[in-house]
C-alpha cells in the first residue's frame, strides 16, 4: 500500500482513469459514503447533512475531483457552488489542451496569461488582469476580511479565476469561484409569490353553460358562436348533454314566447237611473223621494 501511495502522483485532480477506483460510481454507494463523510469531522461544516455532502460528491465526480478534493473545495455560498481558484487552475493543468500559464503577482495587481491549444493545433492565449482600481471600481478596495489582511492573494485569486472560466470554461462547467462569489453578496430576496391563477378550463365551460341556460341564444350567429366556445373547452360527450338540454330550454322558451294570452272582455256595468218621486204633502210642503 506505500509503494502505491509513493508512486501516485501529488495532485488535488485524479485522471478520469484513476477516478473510478476513489469515487463511487452508483447512488447508494455515493449515498452512504455521504454519510460516513458527514459523520466524520473532516470535511468544512457547511456540508452538515448527508444529502450537502452527496451534492458535492456528486459534483466532484462530474469535474474529475476525488471525493475528499470535492467535499473540502466545492462550496455552496449565497445558493451558488462554487471553487477556489487553485482548484480551478488544477482542473486546468489535467486537461490535454493545456498550454501553460504565467501568473505576474504584485502587491497592488496581478495578471495572468492561460495558454490552451486550439483544434487547429495553434495555441489561443486568455490574458486576464486585476489590480487595484478594479477593486475600488467593484468597492472591494479596503474591504473587511481578505481584502485587508491579504489583499494581493486576493488580487490573483480574482484574475487566475477570470482567466481560467475565459479559457476553460467547459471544464469548469460554468462554477465560479469562492473568491467571486464571496465579495457578491447575498442575492435579494425573490417575490416567489404565484400569481392567482386564471379559470380553468372546466370552470370557464361551467360558467358559459350557466350563460346558456339563463340565457340561451335565439340566432344562428350567437348559437353557433356559442357552439364554437363549448368545444374549445370541454369534451364531445359533454358537448352533447348540454347541446341537448340546451336545445329543449330554447324550445321552452320559444313556446312560451308564442302563447297568445287573451284577457277577457269586461263588460261595464250599467247602473239604472231612477227618477226622483215628487209630492206635495198636505201643508203644501215638498216630498222628494
Amino acid at each position: 500500500m506505500t509503494d502505491v501511495v509513493e508512486k501516485m502522483p501529488v495532485t488535488a485532480v485524479v485522471d478520469s482513469h484513476r477516478m473510478a477506483g476513489l469515487m463511487p460510481m452508483g447512488f447508494n454507494d455515493k449515498l452512504q459514503l455521504a454519510k460516513i463523510l458527514s459523520k466524520s469531522g473532516l470535511i468544512p461544516k457547511s456540508l452538515d447533512t448527508a444529502e450537502k455532502v452527496f451534492i458535492a460528491l456528486q459534483m466532484g465526480h462530474e469535474l474529475g475531483l476525488a471525493p475528499m478534493v470535492a467535499c473540502n473545495n466545492i462550496t455552496a455560498i449565497n445558493g451558488r457552488a462554487t471553487l477556489s481558484a487553485d482548484i480551478m487552475l488544477g482542473l486546468c493543468r489535467q486537461h490535454p489542451d493545456f498550454a501553460g500559464v504565467s501568473i505576474d503577482s504584485k502587491p497592488t495587481s496581478c495578471a495572468v496569461v492561460l495558454r490552451r491549444r486550439n483544434a487547429g493545433g495553434g495555441i489561443d492565449k486568455h490574458p486576464s488582469t486585476f489590480n487595484e482600481e478594479d477593486a475600488k471600481r467593484a468597492k472591494l478596495f479596503g474591504k473587511l476580511g481578505p481584502w485587508q489582511e491579504y489583499p494581493q492573494r486576493m488580487y490573483r485569486a480574482r484574475a487566475l479565476a477570470f482567466a481560467c472560466r475565459d479559457a476553460f470554461g467547459d471544464v469548469l462547467a460554468g462554477l465560479m469561484s469562492r473568491e467571486e462569489v464571496l465579495d457578491m453578496g447575498p442575492e435579494p430576496e425573490r417575490n416567489v409569490t404565484e400569481p392567482p391563477a386564471g379559470p380553468t378550463p372546466l370552470e370557464e365551460a361551467r360558467g358559459v353553460a350557466i350563460d346558456l341556460l339563463t340565457n340561451p341564444p335565439f340566432s344562428e350567429e350567437e348559437q353557433a358562436a356559442y357552439t364554437k366556445t363549448i368545444k374549445s373547452l370541454m369534451s364531445a360527450d359533454t358537448v352533447a348533454a348540454l347541446g341537448k338540454k340546451i336545445e329543449a330550454v330554447v324550445k321552452q322558451r320559444a313556446a312560451k314566447a308564442e302563447v297568445v294570452v287573451v284577457e277577457p272582455v269586461v263588460e261595464p256595468v250599467v247602473e239604472p237611473v231612477v227618477e226622483p218621486v215628487v209630492k206635495v204633502d198636505a201643508e203644501g210642503q215638498l216630498e222628494i223621494y
